[in-house]
């Protein structure tokens, strides 16, 4: 399919590309506001740069496997697409891919994709739960700005920088995991993170912090850090803002949660029926609920109850 082949295109509902094509040519659909399905032919390994950008009434499409980059602005302000699943196939994600795809609720990122470009989530204020798979080594910037309605995250380990506003305006994130690799976030980071309740910062030497990065982020909240660089994070700028408590050498702090809670013999206990909130280490959201008593799968889990929150493993 050629550049710009079908572009502005407003009356095109839907559109079958037959087998055999191999390619579809940068902004091929883009601006094609009133298609809402395409059919794209397991031939087809390359989708060009903002080939379906503004096609917002694209719900929901089948990338095949094969493709090895999903190109810039590919889907930008695609604002009725609600789930997309990458194929196993594609290391990369381009920038502004998603951009603007508001309705987008959940992303299924694969093992084998190396790097998320700059922008590529950016304004995605329906996403709520992303899990950023192990192996990946760069996070861009801005990738995550504007995802408001974003409550977890874990980035995984061998990431070594978190760039300029990667969570800028993700005003409902309560809980970041920053792993061992990361040597330095950048400026305006986690600005306006205010639903922050807890983090986990686990380098032993603090990374270095950019101007911004953690304004209209409470310093009240706790902040776990290993326990052999408690004084060193105490001593650190920005970090020694922060309410600093350590992590164990086994992984697990001790939960800053209610005295009636509880978890032994495999069970957690909540005799009063608090509201409890469970993540998984991966960031997503496993149980919500007043039970009094609750069974889970063995695991380390955390554990979320008002401002209170901790990890308890489950044997």
């Amino acid at each position: 399919i050629c550049e710009y082949a079908f572009s502005d295109c407003g009356s095109l509902t839907s559109i079958n590309l037959p087998k055999g094509v191999t390619s579809i040519g940068e902004g091929a659909f883009t601006g094609c506001s009133s298609l809402t399905s395409i059919t794209i032919p397991e031939s087809v390994t390359s989708i060009g740069e903002w080939a379906f950008s503004g096609c917002g009434s694209l719900t929901s499409i089948t990338l095949q496997e094969g493709m090895t980059f999903l190109n810039n602005g590919t889907f930008r302000d695609c604002v009725g697409l609600t789930s997309i699943t990458i194929p196993w196939s594609v290391i990369s994600i381009g920038e502004y891919a998603f951009e603007g795809c508001n309705g987008l609720t959940s992303v299924t990122i694969p093992t084998g994709v190396l790097g998320i470009n700059e922008g590529a989530f950016r304004n995605c204020s329906g996403l709520t739960a992303i899990t950023i798979p192990e192996g990946m080594t760069f996070i861009g910037e801005r990738v995550f700005e504007g995802c408001n309605g974003l409550t977890s995250i874990t980035i995984p380990e061998g990431v070594t920088s978190i760039e300029y506003a990667t969570f800028h305006g993700c005003s409902s994130l309560n809980s970041i995991t920053i792993p061992e690799s990361v040597t330095s976030i950048g400026d305006w980071t986690f600005y306006g993170c205010s639903s922050l309740t807890q983090m986990t910062v686990l380098p032993t030497t603090p990374p270095t912090v950019g101007m911004n990065a953690f304004n209209e982020v409470s310093r009240d909240i706790p902040l776990y850090v290993p326990e052999e660089s408690l004084t060193t994070y105490r001593n650190a700028d920005v970090w020694k803002e922060f309410n600093l408590q350590a992590l164990s050498s086994t992984g697990l702090h001790k939960p800053v949660l209610p005295g009636s809670i509880r978890v032994y013999d495999g069970l957690l206990h909540n005799p009063q029926g608090l509201s409890v909130r469970l993540y998984d280490m991966q960031g997503c959201q496993v149980y919500s609920g007043k039970d009094t008593i609750l069974r889970m799968p063995a695991g380390v889990y955390v554990l979320q109850c008002g401002t209170a929150s901790g990890k308890v493993m489950f044997p």
